[in-house]
């Protein structure tokens, strides 16, 4: 038996081109896309598509640079994504294209996976969860509000830092001098 890699499908040939598992017919797809969950990664992103019955029609592996002309194809749908590094800025560009975007805490995601770690399987847990009526959600966060709390992490970590460095030097300053505080030395 020999090999052969699966045939990635190209963002624009989303609607020309449907895989052979999906039903069509002369007016194009039988399903509706209703919820989607995307697993975010370094370059290619697992999405999993589901219609209004939660059946999962859609499993596609996507680009980084496929995933907003992929989404343009789309009707509006709600998408789940983990909260992590680059969520706010994907949830920002997708609620512009009209989507409704719920970002979620990946320790809640967690429960809902299936298997092993895999892209798939986190994709498919995303989507699971975000269906969930008593799931908690992140809010969606502007550049502004990133900005800010950036800022406030900044300048908390600073503190910090001066606050070590400070009882490092009176530490210091301590056992030079020979004294201490605690002990019973005489005046």
């Amino acid at each position: 038996m020999v090999w052969t890699p699966a045939r990635l499908y190209a963002a624009s040939q989303w609607t020309k081109d449907v895989p052979s598992n999906i039903r069509t017919s002369a007016e194009g797809p039988r399903w509706k896309i209703t919820t989607i969950g995307i697993d975010l990664a370094k370059s290619v992103f697992a999405v999993s598509g589901a219609d209004s019955s939660g059946r999962v029609v859609v499993r596609r592996q996507l680009r980084r640079a496929q995933v907003l002309s992929f989404m343009r194809g789309l009707p509006r749908c709600t998408i789940g994504i983990e909260a992590s590094g680059g969520a706010q800025y994907w949830a920002r560009q997708l609620s512009a294209l009209g989507h409704e975007v719920r970002l979620m805490s990946p320790a809640l995601v967690m429960p809902y996976r299936k298997g092993n770690k895999t892209d798939r399987n986190d994709a498919d847990a995303i989507l699971e969860a975000v269906t969930r009526p008593s799931m908690r959600f992140v809010t969606v966060k502007s550049v502004a509000q990133q900005d800010l709390l950036a800022l406030h992490r900044v300048r908390a970590q600073l503190v910090k830092s001066r606050t070590a460095l400070c009882n490092q030097l009176r530490g210091l300053v301590t056992r030079t001098r020979g004294g201490g505080t605690g002990g019973s030395g005489g005046a």
